[in-house]
């Protein structure tokens, strides 16, 4: 067995902490004993730090404190203010130390990066590994936690994330080619304001938060150890006596293009994986609230795993926002992969086309769009910091405050931030439609999945868009549109008020009315044919009664036979 060497590099956060390197030859397990050691040196630390504390405070009469407070004694108690800044600070350095850089096995990059010029080759042969013990992801700056591009000290344009639960590796790896494949496209063809060409691999990262380590894939894990951006043998459980709340894995990885010859151009990888399930948003809460935000990258993209955008996607995306200054935030074409399979993703596919034909492109051209899709939307982070992205999270942080309005509401949150954008107090930033921008998602293929996740949708949409409409006055009181521009959002707004209050009150009878004039015509003419077309439409009739009175009580699962008919 080989000895295992540590060294120090310093990083370039806040703090002047010294991250240990640790270098091995191999990744056998008896790693674990050393990173053990160092872990267990910083715990350690952390009590001789606390003891100096205490000591401090109990000079001062820390059993004092209350009283001389309540006494207005100012002086004591800036006092004991300072001394707990001063140990903040000390935890800060503490857990920045956490941070680790492992080698990772020279199977993983071998000679792919001989096309690439580096400065330090340390970012293909080492992989930064981060126990977070935040769990709000809005403190992970203030806690003391950095990025490795912030120590690389790289300007971001592009940030995306991927959204993972329990996708297999198939699902992810065509997302991550998908975007592999754009980075080629935006390398090579796209054009900067101030006209450089291209924009360059080290301009653009991919952050895949997995949410809750228990629900992974298998297979996902296999191959993010593959291609270097995770390790199991350096995960801690807990750290300077804190759970760890997510595992943070920083690395740049290579892909190989389809025929498995030629490399795709290098792909900054953050990869993080909640220890715990707590849901898309709060995925969405660390890309935005904690990364986003100590990157600050012009323009964020989100995909859902499973979503492969086409080659150009990105590049619309991108050329789209430069041009256009004040759109806040996009979508593209949602298509559905390989359509003909099954009845299903037929109906998925027709319908997705008819929305991106006709209610999409006359949304956009008034520049508010009802729904930015979580599979696949992009943001200007200055349209989206602040007050936008606390009301996208508010139901994330405040849902023992809500009620039943709110918590409905909440079920759409994006539609919420599509809102909050356009209505941003003091800009005129607007929605838009680009069909150059398309992506292929896979759509539901069981009845019971898409009735769930259509009852969802349901809920939250109706009244998400109960709120935008109470808050319509907003784009004449706060927003700095021009005069036209508010006209045309109020023209919308009515038009929305109408179809959301006739069509989704009177649309199954709508519906009914039409499919029984249909019937008439249909089977119209001797007796007996007429009789048959009422008893064609006195069975749909009862089949609407019959769901009614079965989703009163329950869920769609157990009667799943009964839907299906």
């Amino acid at each position: 067995m080989e000895t295992l060497t540590q060294i120090a590099t310093t990083t370039a956060a806040s703090t002047d902490a010294e991250l240990p390197d640790l270098l091995v030859a191999n990744t056998d397990v008896t790693i674990q004993s050393p990173i053990d050691e160092y872990y267990q040196a910083l715990t350690v630390r952390l009590e001789e730090l606390k003891t100096e504390f205490t000591n401090i405070e109990a000079k001062t009469g820390h059993e004092q404190t209350f009283e001389d407070y309540i006494q207005g004694d100012k002086e004591f108690a800036e006092g004991v203010q300072q001394n707990s800044q001063r140990y903040y600070d000390a935890l800060k350095v503490l857990r920045a130390d956490t941070q680790i850089f492992y080698p990772v096995p020279s199977e993983v990059y071998r000679d792919e990066w001989d096309d690439v010029i580096m400065d330090d080759t340390m970012e293909y042969t080492h992989c930064r590994y981060t126990p977070v013990v935040t769990e709000d992801p809005r403190d992970f700056g203030i806690d003391g936690y950095t990025l490795r591009l912030q120590r690389e000290d790289r300007r971001i344009r592009l940030l995306i994330c991927v959204t993972l639960y329990n996708e297999d590796q198939d699902t992810l790896r065509k997302t991550l080619l998908g975007i592999c494949d754009n980075l080629e496209v935006l390398y090579e063809k796209f054009t900067l304001a101030d006209g450089r060409k291209g924009l360059d691999w080290q301009e653009v990262a991919v952050v895949i938060i997995q949410d809750g380590m228990m629900m992974a894939d298998q297979s996902v894990i296999a191959a993010a150890t593959v291609q270097g951006f995770f390790s199991p043998v350096v995960l801690q459980e807990d750290v300077l006596g804190t759970p760890t709340s997510l595992h943070l894995f920083e690395y740049t990885a290579r892909y190989k293009k389809h025929a498995g010859i030629d490399n795709y151009p290098p792909l900054q990888v953050i990869f993080g994986t909640k220890t715990k399930n707590k849901g898309k948003l709060d995925s969405h809460c660390w890309f935005f609230d904690a990364f986003s935000y100590l990157m600050q990258p012009e323009y964020c993209v989100l995909f859902d795993a499973g979503t492969r955008p086409m080659p150009t996607a990105l590049k619309a995306v991108c050329t789209h926002f430069q041009r256009y200054p004040n759109v806040g935030a996009l979508t593209g074409e949602l298509r559905v992969e390989r359509p003909y399979r099954t009845y299903l993703a037929s109906v998925q596919y027709c319908e997705w086309k008819v929305s991106h034909l006709l209610q999409k492109p006359v949304e956009s051209i008034c520049g508010f769009l009802t729904v930015l899709p979580g599979a696949f939307s992009a943001f200007r982070w200055l349209a989206i910091d602040g007050e936008p992205l606390r009301r996208y999270f508010y139901g994330l942080y405040s849902q023992a405050e809500l009620n039943a309005f709110e918590a409905n509401m909440y079920l759409a949150e994006d539609r919420i931030l599509c809102l909050e954008v356009v209505a941003k107090k003091g800009c005129q930033y607007r929605l838009e439609y680009v069909k150059e921008a398309v992506a292929e998602a896979d759509p539901v293929t069981r009845l019971i999945s898409l009735m769930k996740q259509r009852r969802r949708w349901l809920n939250g949409t109706f009244f998400a868009m109960l709120y935008a409409l109470g808050n319509m006055s907003r784009i004449w009181s706060e927003s700095g549109h021009s005069f036209g521009r508010k006209l045309v959002l109020t023209s919308e707004f009515f038009y929305l008020t109408l179809v959301t209050l006739i069509g989704t009150w009177f649309g199954i009878g709508i519906f009914f009315v039409m499919l029984t004039t249909l019937l008439e015509v249909a089977f119209g003419g001797p007796g007996w044919l007429q009789a048959i077309g009422y008893g064609v439409e006195l069975l749909y009739l009862s089949l609407l009664v019959t769901q009614l009175i079965i989703n009163l009580k329950n869920k769609p699962e157990p009667v799943e036979k009964i839907h299906s008919f």
